[in-house]
């Protein structure tokens, strides 16, 4: 039988998020339908010895630890979990303008956001894509469509009919088509 995961030990005394993170993690270690007694427990061990979240513990009500549900509340409320933060429209629209997808660029791999070596057309829509999802409501009125086509190679920004077609003649023939996968 494999050893059990272990988590790094509560102290309570940094931000939110962090608590969070740690109860997260602790949650991680346990089996899926882990019982109620094993979770107080694992919650209680997990705590470190002296610290700010050992005594918030202690100073609890038997009420408040008497289950899980009762200690999530009181750990909601000294700990209460992180807003998320978003970053402000126009520098999210300012960085989608950045993203440009270059003429010379077109056929070439690059490594995207995980580090996967992808075509670069993909990665330019990757971040496109990511980028949009971080407005408010995306950007359902395709106020940003022809903006976005702006930053594409001349070849591609046409808004459509066969325009796109006629164009991609314009596009060497050794950019067409799959390219050679790279050699690392």
């Amino acid at each position: 039988m494999a050893p059990n995961k272990t988590t790094e030990l509560f102290r309570g005394s940094g931000t939110a998020e962090k608590a969070h993170t740690w109860l997260r993690n602790l949650e991680l270690t346990w089996k899926w339908d882990a019982e109620e007694k094993e979770k107080l427990y694992r919650f209680e061990k997990g705590l470190h010895p002296g610290s700010q979240a050992e005594e918030w513990l202690e100073a609890l009500d038997a009420k408040e630890k008497a289950d899980w549900k009762s200690l999530m509340v009181a750990f909601e409320n000294k700990w209460a979990k992180p807003k998320p933060t978003r970053r402000g429209q126009n520098i999210v629209i300012q960085e989608l303008m950045a993203n440009s997808l270059g003429h010379d660029d077109l056929g070439k791999y690059v490594k995207d956001e995980d580090g996967t070596s992808v075509l670069s057309h993909v990665a330019w829509a990757e971040t496109t894509r990511n980028l949009l999802g971080e407005l408010p409501g995306g950007d359902a009125e395709m106020m940003l469509k022809s903006a976005v086509r702006a930053t594409l190679p001349v070849e591609f920004q046409h808004p459509g009919g066969g325009q796109e077609r006629e164009d991609m003649g314009s596009v060497p023939q050794g950019r067409r088509g799959r390219p050679a996968r790279p050699h690392y």
